[in-house]
């Protein structure tokens, strides 16, 4: 499948995914897969459907998924419900939030929670659509572009307690990348640094940029660098 998400959950053990596209639609596929560093390849057991309660995200492709320390959750955010990269469906921007609390000994079941996300709304509309860029920096996620309109916007998402989420624009200085869905995206240190991606009318992009952030991840992120532009889309 293309479009779906994979992340490790506290301590590393577990390996989530969820959605994509598979077979020309949008998935609401959820799994694990148990790892174990001790085991010959790696893996503890094979992949596991969990049973699950609560309203769930349903058919998504195109989001990110964080696991979030504070809430001991999952958090899911964004996304598209369409088959298509581009041309079919809606996208569900950052304001589509859900946290996944996984299941104990206690409580075997997975629950889903819906979060009413406050804040800036007329930012949240423009970020976190399909195939956007996210990443986590203690309580904040950091998201940019995505969606059908291929926005260049960017924005934050400030975790709370659990089911409490807010957003607001971003406070990077500098010149943004243009609009883009499908760019690669990796934090290394103080750098978040993003590359390529699809630009709606511009075609593949082979630019580079590097987004400094504060080192205290409490603090907002503090400026924007353009670094080696080449290729397309700019």
């Amino acid at each position: 499948r293309v479009g779906g998400v994979a992340e490790k959950h506290a301590g590393g053990r577990c390996l989530i995914t969820y959605g994509g596209i598979s077979h020309g639609a949008a998935s609401d596929s959820l799994q694990y897969l148990m790892l174990d560093a001790d085991a010959e390849d790696g893996v503890l057991s094979g992949w596991t459907t969990p049973a699950t309660v609560g309203e769930g995200p349903g058919i998504r492709f195109g989001h990110s998924a964080h696991w979030h320390e504070g809430s001991n959750r999952l958090v899911l955010v964004g996304g598209s419900d369409g088959s298509d990269l581009l041309r079919d469906g809606d996208d569900y921007h950052c304001r589509s939030v859900y946290l996944l609390r996984l299941g104990t000994a206690d409580e075997p079941m997975w629950s889903w929670e819906t979060v009413a996300v406050s804040g800036d709304v007329s930012v949240a509309k423009d970020i976190g659509g399909r195939c956007h860029l996210s990443f986590l920096a203690g309580d904040k996620i950091f998201l940019f572009a995505g969606g059908a309109n291929v926005s260049g916007a960017s924005g934050v998402l400030h975790l709370g307690e659990p089911g409490a989420v807010r957003c607001e624009a971003s406070s990077a200085a500098g010149t943004p990348p243009s609009g883009r869905t499908s760019a690669i995206g990796v934090r290394a240190g103080p750098w978040f640094i993003v590359h390529g991606g699809w630009c709606y009318g511009g075609g593949a992009a082979g630019d580079t940029h590097v987004l400094q952030l504060d080192t205290d991840v409490s603090a907002p992120i503090t400026r924007r660098r353009r670094s080696g532009a080449a290729g397309g889309g700019r």
